[in-house]
């Protein structure tokens, strides 16, 4: 069994970070890392993305393996998280797009982020006007399922639901009414050069694509450039055309966001492990480019955990499945709720 855990924003001061006038940025505080990895220590066994690689080639994984993951290249991961990592002695995978490194800007994700958590979605919304989808509500409501209904639309409509230029022409208009310096805004939010360098050196450094847009709705064109461009753009930061990294993670990662398709063009580009957000458990490395992963709520000493353990056993909650099946790469039949 391989569960692997994702995390994304990590702050000292969680309540600084959580003080802007709506929700919308959800920090983990360094102390909340250490004791969620000291839970997930006492039921599972760390390993790294060198293990994972050597397991592609027949190495054995521990039976209860557990893989440490960050999306997005944020500076508070590298500041705060990974001492706490060194503290613990556990290996993780750092998931990054060098675009706002390389140009100075902020990724539309993160401008979404700082814009909701200080204007509320009613302006929002009318800044991105009234020709909505009929389905929007519904759709957006299943696809974040922790958020307030108008938190919810804004979210799916900015990330789905809406041309991406005209989504970003309209956060670009908030954004900049709220930050007068975008590129000191982009170093103070990321990774820059030198944390990137250090976390290929430990073999910890991965891609999260270019745009952070959700691959599955581009044309295949410009999906396999943004994947392209990802590795691209990290070799300049490392400072050799030759720098490649095997590891990738989907932007989003949900069933709208990366599929088979997506999973080809990254391996044709040199990846060899890919992870999507398909809440569920790896029985295999079979499609090790599809694999699965849940946030850091759900996992164990998370807000609200979907793996339970009694007797020893351990047992998935409703919304974790035992065993993927989004790309139907697990075929090992389990008794029901079983992990």
């Amino acid at each position: 069994m391989l569960i692997a855990v994702n995390y994304h924003y990590i702050a000292a001061d969680v309540a600084s970070e959580s003080s802007h006038p709506y929700p919308a940025i959800y920090p983990t505080s360094p102390d909340a890392l250490s004791s969620q990895l000291e839970e997930l220590g006492r039921r599972f066994e760390f390993v790294s993305g060198a293990q994972l690689l050597a397991a592609l080639e027949g190495a054995p994984l521990p039976e209860r393996a557990c893989v440490v993951t960050f999306d997005d290249g944020l500076r508070g991961q590298f500041d705060e998280g990974l001492p706490v990592l060194d503290r613990l002695g556990v290996p993780a995978l750092f998931f990054v797009s060098p675009r706002p490194t390389l140009e100075r800007r902020g990724l539309p994700v993160h401008k979404i982020h700082f814009v909701r958590a200080n204007v509320a979605p009613e302006r929002i919304l009318e800044a991105l006007g009234n020709e909505l989808p009929a389905d929007a509500a519904e759709r957006a409501a299943a696809t974040y399922r922790y958020d307030e209904p108008a938190a919810a639309l804004v979210k799916w409509l900015l990330n789905f639901g809406l041309d991406g230029r005209r989504a970003d022409a309209a956060i670009d208009r908030v954004f900049h009414g709220l930050v007068s310096d975008e590129p000191q805004w982009a170093r103070e939010t990321y990774l820059g050069r030198s944390e990137i360098r250090e976390l290929a050196a430990r073999g910890w450094l991965g891609s999260h694509g270019w745009s952070h847009r959700p691959l599955a709705t581009l044309d295949p064109k410009a999906m396999a450039e943004d994947l392209a461009r990802s590795q691209a753009g990290l070799a300049v930061l490392l400072g050799s055309a030759d720098a490649s990294v095997p590891f990738v993670s989907y932007p989003y990662g949900g069933a709208n966001a990366v599929g088979p398709r997506e999973a080809q063009a990254a391996q044709a580009l040199g990846f060899r492990i890919g992870f999507t957000m398909e809440r569920a458990l790896n029985r295999s490395l079979e499609q090790p480019l599809l694999l699965a992963r849940i946030d850091t709520n759900d996992a164990p000493g998370g807000k609200h955990p979907l793996l339970a353990e009694n007797e020893g056993e351990l047992h998935c909650l409703p919304g974790l499945e035992s065993q993927r099946g989004l790309y139907g790469a697990d075929t090992v039949a389990r008794p029901e709720g079983a992990a």
